[in-house]
């Protein structure tokens, strides 16, 4: 098959050279030359204005001699004789813009031969070229046509186990569609190649306006899904192909219309939920909203300015709270509340650790926990003995029990211990006072 479409290449590229005119090497000489009567014309003309320079020049130099031997004046005899000479040197410059007219026009007359001989020949291998592609698909379409007919026998053939065995032989619907679209594609190359350049104009009108269909029908899709992205690109991908359509512009406009619209309904809900959100200073929910926000609209410049904002007054409010509870910290400390210190310090670790005031109040952390651990057990000690001698030694107990487990190693522990005892025997007594009093409320 390949010979035979090599074979019809060949004859066709021949074909076409001899219609055209042209020729091989071995033709003739001279294929693109000027004829020789042009290039004799040339010479002759050449060679007469040679000629009629000569001769003026004689004969100039004769009427010079003459006027002298006439005894005409010496001025007067060179004039005679220039006045010769110039007349002949126009007629020889005429000769030579002659010359050289005929020759440019030569070579202009050779230039268009050239370039005729090389149309023909381009138009002789593009049909040469038509010619192949027409067999070749037409050899392609039957040796397809004859393998999936063989296909289809060979299948019938087989019994339903001989099928099960060699799955490998039958002809699958996905191989046969691929065949079918490589076919309906090739022909199409096929017939594109045949068209002359109108009907190939038709049909790229007809391409660009489903193409337009299609980019206009995913614009449409990505606006409903506020895919603002893909939007974008769609219009990108529509003025690069259609760069002096409108069309670019106005989907441009309706993007802009839209988000812009979109946008400001997030903007005002964002404002109302970061608002409800700061009153609770709950800044977690802030810094969510904030990110949810940048993820839809990562270029809108209202977006980017209500979240600079939003950062502003997050930053406005860390920096008052850290006054804030510096001012309590150092209030604290002053009226030796060390309880509250220890609070208002482990608040400033926690929240502002990277400050530089936060690493001095870290460094003296652990004496403000020690003056907070002597403070509350100096205070549990003394609600201890207040209990006892109100006579509430159930609660004193508790008390006690308390001083024993938070500071076991204290001397309000060791001296708690040391009543620990009496304070047990004397809860008991509580108790059986109690039970015996509502034993008599019962009998009686």
């Amino acid at each position: 098959m390949q010979t035979q479409s090599a074979g019809s290449t060949s004859a066709a590229a021949d074909t076409s050279m001899k219609a055209s005119g042209g020729t091989s090497t071995g033709g003739s000489a001279r294929p693109f030359g000027a004829p020789p009567a042009m290039g004799v014309t040339l010479v002759l003309l050449l060679a007469v204005a040679v000629l009629v320079i000569i001769a003026s020049t004689a004969l100039s130099i004769k009427l010079y001699r003459m006027d002298v031997a006439m005894h005409w004046s010496h001025r007067d005899a060179i004039g005679v004789a220039g006045l010769v000479m110039l007349a002949s040197l126009v007629v020889a410059a005429i000769l030579a813009g002659v010359a050289v007219v005929l020759l440019m026009l030569a070579h202009v007359a050779r230039s268009a031969r050239h370039t005729q001989a090389s149309v023909d020949n381009l138009r002789g291998a593009i049909n040469a070229a038509r010619h192949d592609v027409v067999l070749r698909l037409a050899n392609l379409e039957t040796s397809l046509a004859s393998g999936t007919g063989l296909a289809q026998s060979h299948s019938s053939r087989l019994s339903t186990t001989d099928a099960a065995n060699i799955p490998a032989m039958t002809v699958t619907p996905v191989d046969e569609l691929s065949s079918r679209l490589l076919v309906d594609l090739l022909s199409q190359l096929r017939d594109y190649s045949l068209m002359d350049d109108t009907q190939r104009k038709s049909v790229a009108i007809r391409h660009w306006s489903q193409r337009k269909a299609s980019l206009l029908e995913e614009f449409d899709l990505q606006l409903r899904d506020q895919n603002w992205l893909a939007a974008d690109e769609t219009i990108k991908a529509l003025r690069a192909m259609l760069p002096e359509d409108p069309i670019g512009g106005e989907l441009a406009a309706r993007l802009h219309a839209q988000q812009s619209m979109v946008v400001e309904r997030a903007l005002e809900d964002a404002s109302e939920r970061v608002r409800h959100a700061v009153g609770l200073g709950a800044w977690d929910q802030v810094e969510q909203l904030v990110r949810e926000l940048q993820g839809r609209f990562p270029k809108d410049s209202a977006v980017q300015a209500f979240i600079t904002q939003v950062r502003q007054e997050q930053t406005s409010f860390y920096r008052e709270e850290f006054q804030n509870l510096l001012a309590s910290l150092k209030e604290a400390t002053e009226h030796r509340q060390w309880q509250r210190a220890v609070l208002y310090a482990q608040q400033l670790m926690d929240r502002y650790p990277d400050e530089k005031l936060v690493d001095r109040i870290r460094q003296d952390f652990s004496t403000l926990q020690s003056n907070a651990d002597a403070q509350e057990r100096q205070e549990e000690e003394s609600l201890f003995k207040d209990l006892l001698q109100r006579q509430r030694f159930e609660e004193a107990l508790e008390v006690a029990n308390r001083i024993m487990d938070r500071f076991p190693h204290s001397a309000s522990a060791e001296a708690v211990s040391k009543l620990l005892p009496k304070v047990i025997e004397l809860v008991k007594q509580e108790k059986a006072r109690r039970q015996q009093s509502s034993g008599k409320e019962m009998n009686a």
